[in-house]
């Protein structure tokens, strides 16, 4: 009996991120959101959206759309979910492993933090059907920088910040003003209760 299993966004058609292509198509998007201001703003309001017709080209209704904004905007809005994401480092090699370790650690940081923001992107991707770790990894790599054995990526895909594509450079300073408008939108987002409330759409 064959032990291979379909893609899981084949079966659940989930927004979780995963490659082959998703670091070459990331560098690309990345290119033009440092040459196009435009392009810039367009990632910012809405980066899910981009991210699905340009990276991962996974075909999502708005309301996915909207709810995946709403969750990354939710996590990076809370500090301490942030300085999580970029301390976190599973101890299992085991990819398997490493990804129930994370999930353990994820939850029980979301209900020590009992913000309302989160736990209502959380039930709002829940109803539309998104699948939440490939979605939490957004947030992680939208405020820090990949570290090695991470299998998905988004905003920053290579270490230190850094990336490279067709012999151009996506410079440090172009990730840490995405980092810090992202952060900046999702505590705007945040205080006017746009989060909190599953009637607004968020992008």
């Amino acid at each position: 009996m064959s032990t291979k299993q379909l893609p899981i966004y084949k079966k659940t058609k989930t927004l979780e991120l995963r490659p082959p292509e998703l670091r070459k198509n990331t560098l690309a998007l990345l290119e033009k959101v440092q040459r196009d201001e435009n392009v810039r703003k367009a990632f910012i309001a809405n980066p899910t959206k981009l991210m699905t017709s340009q990276v991962t080209h996974v075909a999502a209704s708005p309301q996915q759309v909207s709810e995946s904004n709403r969750l990354l905007f939710a996590l990076i809005a809370n500090d301490e979910m942030r300085t999580f994401f970029s301390r976190f480092e599973p101890s299992a090699s085991n990819s398997k492993a490493a990804k129930q370790e994370f999930a353990a650690a994820f939850a029980k940081k979301i209900a020590s933090l009992e913000d309302k923001n989160i736990l209502v992107a959380l039930v709002g991707n829940a109803l539309v059907g998104n699948g939440i770790p490939g979605l939490s990894q957004v947030a992680y790599q939208c405020v820090s920088s990949e570290t090695t054995n991470k299998t998905s990526c988004t905003c920053t895909p290579v270490a230190k910040a850094q990336a490279t594509l067709g012999g151009n450079v996506i410079d440090p300073e172009t990730i840490r003003a995405l980092s810090e408008a992202f952060v900046a939108r999702a505590k705007i987002l945040a205080k006017q209760g746009v989060l909190a409330n599953l009637e607004e759409r968020v992008g």
